[in-house]
């Protein structure tokens, strides 16, 4: 049986191998990321319309159409494409994104073989560890080094899902406690959480995130405790979702 595998540019796309290459480089995308660009390449020269992408590769859960922009953005990075001078992924304004490059579908060749993702470090754990303790601690004096810490980790490895969650929920804790200016705190924690779904959204820790931001900075109930819930679905005793679940309950 022939594989599903299309070719644009330097780009292999196998879609029966989950494997992308790029330049003959093994591009290692989120499983997410992944799923849209094969959904945008199978309807190439096709507008394809945020709804249709977000029941595509999100058939089961409840996903912002900002969580889509993220992914979209990142495909685009390791692409190296860009939206203003689109070579692969068109943005149609306020409606979706049409695959634009010319396409050429194969059989299948030798499989490339892809790198391993890369393993997180031990200081980036420890960095982690150390900032979720502070967050945990809810001291006023605590907050800035927290912040400092998930900022450390993001900066050594920015493909860590957990340390752009935790930093989300730093920074609603600035606001919170009015360290931050409310009006610039929330907006820096909801990108930081797109940021860590885009990387993992299976995560936890980024479903806890946007369930923090939603509930506390955009009032949005149903979407907040549909992503608490989630958060303790992936991990019944995390911590940080419990929380916020029982004051969401009580809300």
């Amino acid at each position: 049986m022939s594989a599903e595998r299309y070719v644009f540019g330097e780009v292999i796309v196998d879609v029966t191998e989950r494997r992308v290459t790029r330049s003959g480089k093994a591009l290692v995308l989120p499983p997410k990321a992944h799923d849209l660009l094969v959904c945008l390449v199978r309807r190439a020269g096709h507008l394809v319309t945020k709804r249709e992408l977000l029941d595509t590769v999100w058939p089961d859960a409840f996903v912002e159409e900002g969580s889509l922009a993220v992914h979209v953005s990142a495909l685009r990075k390791a692409l190296g494409d860009d939206r203003e001078s689109a070579r692969f992924i068109e943005t149609v304004a306020k409606t979706g994104y049409r695959f634009v490059a010319k396409l050429t579908e194969t059989e299948n060749e030798e499989p490339v073989r892809p790198k391993a993702m890369p393993a997180v470090s031990a200081e980036v754990h420890e960095l982690v560890g150390r900032a979720r303790l502070k967050l945990l601690a809810v001291k006023r004096q605590d907050l800035p080094d927290a912040v400092a810490g998930f900022e450390a980790a993001v900066a050594l490895d920015p493909t860590y899902a957990r340390a752009h969650a935790g930093l989300a929920l730093a920074r609603c804790a600035q606001a919170e406690l009015r360290l931050l200016p409310p009006a610039e705190a929330y907006p820096l924690a909801r990108a930081s959480a797109l940021r860590a779904l885009a990387m993992d959204d299976d995560s936890a820790d980024a479903m806890t995130a946007l369930g923090a931001v939603m509930f506390l900075s955009e009032w949005d109930w149903i979407g907040a405790e549909r992503s608490l819930q989630r958060a303790l679905e992936i991990n019944p005793a995390h911590t940080q979702a419990r929380l916020l679940y029982g004051r969401l309950r009580v809300t």
